[in-house]
């Protein structure tokens, strides 16, 4: 059932049904890890990063197959990434180093290079990474995996200036993700497909994108997307030359 409300995007119904699971098993059952995984992942999706860290150390410490670790290590360099970003290239390179040749775990890692390489001066090298993966997604196993590398490919695509190519992305993951039913992932694509539509001055299109938006799932359930909302419409509203209304969405903070 907890995984079931992720997908829809019932981050905190998901939190609190696993987190109940996780308090019913002793540590050496064999759903542990398993349970400890998906308990982290609600939690981070309604940015309780502290408490999402601990579940997937917990679950890290308890894996008794390959699946639960790299679940596991994927969920602590997500965690890390809010509140310990010196230590992503750990789990970066544990990942590479024991599951290198598994394709969705490349998917994860491509991601994550991006991530850390967003905590440095520069992104050189990146967009190529992530390009290169980008036509192999059919491939993917993990459906998780590889609309989240979709998702980066947009961001990345969209940083660098090329709106068209981050809306096609961003577009693309969006069909993927309606086509599996995978709910929490629709608004963080509306999120990036707006940004793009902003870069291209295609207002109307990005409005009604950003409506859309805001009606999704996690942008109800994670603080973080909300406040990522706020500055897509300043960053409308500005495009649009409605500076004293962009400027007022402070107030919403």
């Amino acid at each position: 059932r907890a995984e079931l409300s992720i997908r829809k995007g019932e981050m905190s119904a998901a939190a609190a049904l696993a987190e109940d699971t996780v308090r019913r098993l002793a540590d050496d059952h064999a759903d542990y890890s398993w349970a400890s995984n998906v308990a982290g992942r609600a939690l981070h999706f309604t940015s309780r990063e502290e408490e999402a860290f601990e579940r997937f150390e917990a679950a890290r410490r308890t894996a008794r197959t390959d699946d639960d670790m790299k679940d596991a290590l994927w969920g602590l360099l997500l965690a890390a990434t809010e509140i310990a970003p010196e230590t992503m290239t750990q789990y970066l390179d544990e990942l590479e180093s024991r599951y290198g040749d598994d394709i969705d775990v490349r998917f994860r890692v491509a991601v994550g290079r991006y991530g850390a390489a967003e905590q440095t001066p520069s992104l050189e090298g990146e967009w190529q990474r992530l390009r290169t993966l980008v036509d192999s997604v059919e491939y993917a196993t993990d459906p998780l995996a590889a609309s989240g590398l979709l998702v980066v490919a947009a961001v990345a695509a969209n940083f660098r200036g090329h709106y068209a190519k981050g809306r096609e992305l961003a577009q693309r993951v969006l069909d993927f993700c309606t086509e599996l039913q995978l709910d929490f992932g629709l608004g963080v694509c509306l999120a990036y497909k707006a940004v793009a539509e902003i870069g291209l001055r295609q207002f109307s299109d990005a409005r009604r994108t950003l409506a859309r938006f805001e009606r999704s799932s996690i942008y109800r359930e994670d603080p973080y997307i909300r406040i990522e909302g706020l500055t897509i419409r300043a960053r409308l509203l500005a495009s649009m030359g409605v500076t004293e209304d962009a400027l007022r969405t402070q107030e919403d903070l």
